[in-house]
């Protein structure tokens, strides 16, 4: 049996950013309820990442969005402007490496283009449009747009 909905982890580096918004609500009227998303942007402030404890909850919390999403989308904008946060989006990327899922990058919402992201930074770059996001996130998630 195929399966049914699409399990998308966004970048986020724990803050609701405009692009993360954006493309949330974006697949949300695209998709409705054949998606669902992995990377919603909370943490437990009494968690400390600088203490070993709150890095290993924060890594752990992490992963758990990480394993069950299909595909990860890295936003490519807010990595690349958000210079203290960026070590998030690393683990994220890593993370997603390590659990073997395909990466997505696009470029930022608002002037951004796919030549700003690295080509060695994920596997797919995409332009910043919900059809080719949407088509990209099935075909390398390997999910039936159909079902």
């Amino acid at each position: 049996m195929a399966k049914k909905t699409l399990d998308v982890f966004i970048t986020h580096a724990w803050y609701f950013h405009d692009d993360w918004n954006n493309l949330s609500q974006l697949l949300n009227e695209s998709l409705g309820s054949k998606w669902r998303n992995f990377s919603v942007p909370w943490h437990d402030p009494a968690m400390v990442p600088h203490t070993e404890t709150g890095k290993r909850f924060i890594m752990n919390y992490l992963e758990s969005q990480i394993i069950p999403a299909d595909v990860v989308v890295l936003l490519y904008g807010v990595f690349a402007k958000s210079k203290p946060f960026r070590k998030w989006f690393e683990i994220e990327l890593e993370l997603a490496k390590k659990h073997n899922k395909p990466t997505i990058g696009v470029p930022a919402a608002a002037n951004g283009t796919v030549e700003d992201i690295p080509e060695d930074l994920v596997d797919y770059r995409i332009e910043w449009d919900v059809d080719k996001i949407v088509k990209a996130l099935y075909e390398v998630s390997q999910v039936s747009q159909n079902s």
